[in-house]
């Protein structure tokens, strides 16, 4: 079997790792796969502190998106492919659920598909959708201040406890309540303080999640606070940094491991 070039073999995995003198991984599950013997560190990706997360509600980005005053909105940034497929058409299912029962919400997505959402109902899917695309970085705090709820879908499975999804850190620094499923960066943070846990990551929990949360802004904003609080303390580039940097004069100064030469 021959991989794309830009795709790791998973069969030297273990040779390629038996070679190094220590390994660094976004989320502890990776270090699964690390030899006992070699020193391992996880640090997390975090902000662009740069940009102005946490910014107020841009009345007038809603205005020109045609969203109404009585519309809830939950905005997801990121594109759909073939791994991430499922998980997304779940956020459209419970989006469009939560409509059909009554609360008005609007799905505001950038990104690009690179995939199929469904061989079927897509345009049911797509009624309370509005695509922008791919947008520039400087425009996602705008993008993110119109939400009132964000929503990383998905559930524990072996595609996402391995990552940690980029989006994350940001929509925590939104001061938006954020909805996540238990798994990577979602085993540090606590239901119900800093952020809406989900157990199984389908559409009709996804759903009954939003239900609960739209109408509670005095929740919502706890929740935003809470989490934006936990970013600001783990997930920012001068704390990945420093301990990277700790971690690397830890290994330069250590002592020399036997290497793995089969």
């Amino acid at each position: 079997m021959t991989l794309p070039g830009h795709l790791a073999d998973p069969r030297v995995i273990t040779s390629f790792l038996g070679n190094s003198v220590g390994i660094t991984a976004l989320v502890d599950e990776l270090l699964e796969f690390k030899p006992v013997s070699i020193p391992g560190l996880v640090w997390w990706p975090a902000y662009d502190e740069e940009l102005s997360w946490g910014m107020e509600c841009d009345q007038d980005l809603r205005q020109s998106l045609g969203i109404g005053r009585e519309e809830y909105v939950v905005t997801y940034t990121g594109n759909l492919h073939l791994a991430n497929a499922a998980e997304i058409r779940s956020l459209y299912l419970a989006v469009a659920l939560v409509n059909r029962r009554g609360l008005k919400l609007r799905l505001v997505r950038t990104g690009e598909d690179y995939a199929a959402l469904t061989d079927h109902a897509g345009d049911l899917l797509r009624a309370n959708l509005i695509e922008l695309g791919l947008r520039p970085r400087t425009d996602l705090p705008r993008l993110l201040s119109i939400a009132d709820v964000l929503v990383q879908p998905g559930r524990a499975d072996e595609f996402n406890i391995y990552r940690f999804p980029s989006k994350l850190p940001e929509f925590l620094a939104s001061r938006r309540a954020v909805i996540l499923p238990k798994c990577n960066i979602g085993y540090h943070l606590e239901h119900g303080r800093n952020a809406i846990i989900l157990r199984e990551g389908n559409a009709l929990e996804i759903a009954c999640a939003l239900e609960q949360l739209l109408p509670d802004a005095a929740r919502r904003k706890s929740l935003g606070m809470e989490g934006a609080a936990f970013a600001a303390k783990h997930l920012r580039w001068n704390i990945a940094a420093g301990r990277l940097i700790d971690f690397y004069e830890q290994l330069r100064t250590a002592a020399p491991v036997e290497r793995n030469t089969s």
